[in-house]
């Protein structure tokens, strides 16, 4: 399989919400650090929320074994890093905003500001009641909370929807 190949299938699961096979994807070093719901929860609530379908994609550039690629949404584009292994599956992975910030002119409600904090416990509601301060004030742009919880960094994030950067997948290990 090419890196054209996986785009291609990698796409098809993510526009009918296979996120489970798009984590089967993955490498088995991946999958030894991070849990299929954090790689569902990704393109579901951090992707697929905010930027839709995918439309398209254009090859921009192969350096070495990394070929990266511009993903067109029907909201927005970001770059997709790809590389695989020889039994092609994804060894990385790496989803980056293509332009640099815009400026929001519209005033923060807390009703715009998208998050992966799902409310859960008195501690999620707390930490979404400080960010959403944080976030009003016009000087900020997002916020990323990481959770270290058994040695891996469990990453959130909230940001304006008119704000068009995503962050990247990925994981910590601490030792």
């Amino acid at each position: 399989m090419n890196p054209e190949q996986m785009i291609s299938q990698l796409a098809g699961f993510y526009n009918h919400d296979q996120f489970a096979e798009i984590y089967l994807l993955h490498a088995d070093e991946f999958k030894q650090h991070v849990a299929e719901k954090t790689v569902m929860d990704f393109y579901h609530y951090d992707l697929k929320r905010s930027l839709g379908e995918i439309i398209s994609w254009e090859f921009i550039k192969a350096e070495e074994e990394v070929s990266e690629y511009l993903v067109n949404f029907k909201y927005g584009e970001l770059s997709l890093k790809i590389a695989l292994t020889a039994d092609d599956l994804l060894a990385l992975v790496n989803w980056e905003p293509v332009h640099q910030e815009e400026e929001i002119l519209n005033i923060r409600d807390p009703l715009t500001i998208l998050s992966t904090n799902k409310l859960t416990t008195p501690l999620e509601r707390f930490i979404d009641q400080q960010a959403i301060k944080y976030l009003q004030n016009p000087n900020n742009r997002s916020l990323s909370i990481g959770l270290i919880r058994e040695r891996i960094l469990k990453h959130s994030f909230m940001a304006n929807h008119n704000w068009k950067i995503i962050f990247c997948l990925g994981y910590s290990v601490f030792q």
